[in-house]
């Protein structure tokens, strides 16, 4: 690969990034050292792809968030609504989830995890939340224990920790 690509040695580019004899060995040697780079992070998200194919160890049953919903003393959004059953779809599949949920300061990520953690819980699994410690925008951190803990009805223990 490096003859087709006409790029130095690995040891050549280390010692012309720090003392290029020119400007085109510094140009030479910066290109080799990103090429190597780029080809790590693509060889690394191939293999995070092919992970991410392989069958769950956890299956889970397909549940109605709807008894997760009657606990809350609000409506969620509808954009709520549909994050969480693509989730539990998901979850209830035959190969391992890779998610990212995406949203702004307030918008209800940490409601839509509950609702996943709900969903593990009540299948017979543990979960965990984890979150920035005394992170401003997280503003319902306090309420998430309230809402979890008896009497609501939920049932799980959790606390924030300390």
């Amino acid at each position: 690969m490096l003859q087709k690509y006409r790029l130095l040695s690995k040891a050549e580019a280390v010692r012309a990034i720090h003392c290029p004899a020119s400007e085109e060995e510094a140009f030479a040697a910066r290109r080799r050292l990103i090429y190597e780079e780029l080809l790590i992070l693509q060889l690394g998200i191939g293999r995070m792809k092919n992970r991410g194919a392989a069958r769950t160890g956890a299956p889970m049953q397909k549940m109605s968030p709807e008894p997760f919903w009657a606990l809350l003393p609000f409506s969620p959004t509808g954009a709520q609504r549909r994050a969480v059953e693509e989730i539990l779809t998901d979850m209830s599949g035959e190969t391992s989830m890779n998610r990212l949920l995406q949203g702004d300061v307030g918008s209800g990520k940490t409601l839509v995890a509950a609702a996943a953690i709900w969903a593990c819980i009540r299948s017979g699994y543990q979960a965990a939340l984890l979150a920035p410690h005394g992170n401003p925008g997280l503003p319902s951190t306090p309420r998430t224990s309230t809402a979890c803990s008896p009497p609501s009805g939920c049932g799980w223990p959790c606390s924030p920790a300390a």
